[in-house]
């Protein structure tokens, strides 16, 4: 009987834990619409600075620079600042390849599509490891390990 009382309250921290992560998560991940001024003043210094830390010949002009961001927010509108600071970061590192000659906005939207798929495919790990983990403690036995 103790046992069961100390698994059910430790069912529910999980639970809450999880929904308060979720929460977290979802936090984050400011919609464009919501804090737009702010939102696209700090995107704009990410793209300054990474333009202005590339060595190559042709560089990113405000124009194209604009742009980018316009399609960055109708394509991917629920990533947080932090992830873009992610990107950015990873674009400086080489992680996506080298630029060669020049930084344009078609390179820009390239390595945000191999991004997303990563961000996603780390959210959804998160989520399924989470689902595993309830189930696991509620006491099912076919949660599947992997």
């Amino acid at each position: 009987m103790n046992t069961l009382v100390k698994s059910e309250n430790a069912l529910e921290l999980v639970k809450e834990q999880v929904k308060s992560i979720r929460n977290l998560y979802d936090a984050v991940r400011l919609p464009a619409p919501l804090l737009a001024e702010n939102y696209e003043t700090e995107l704009v210094k990410m793209f300054v600075e990474l333009n202005q830390f590339v060595n190559v010949k042709n560089k990113m002009n405000q124009a194209q620079i604009i742009e980018t961001i316009s399609l960055l927010f109708e394509e991917y509108p629920r990533l947080s600042l932090q992830e873009y600071a992610i990107f950015f970061r990873k674009i400086k590192t080489g992680y996506y390849g080298q630029l060669y000659e020049s930084l344009d906005g078609i390179k820009i939207m390239a390595f945000m599509k191999d991004f997303y798929h990563e961000v996603r495919k780390e959210y959804n790990d998160f989520k399924e490891e989470n689902h595993r983990q309830i189930k696991l403690m509620e006491g099912h036995r076919d949660i599947g390990i992997y």
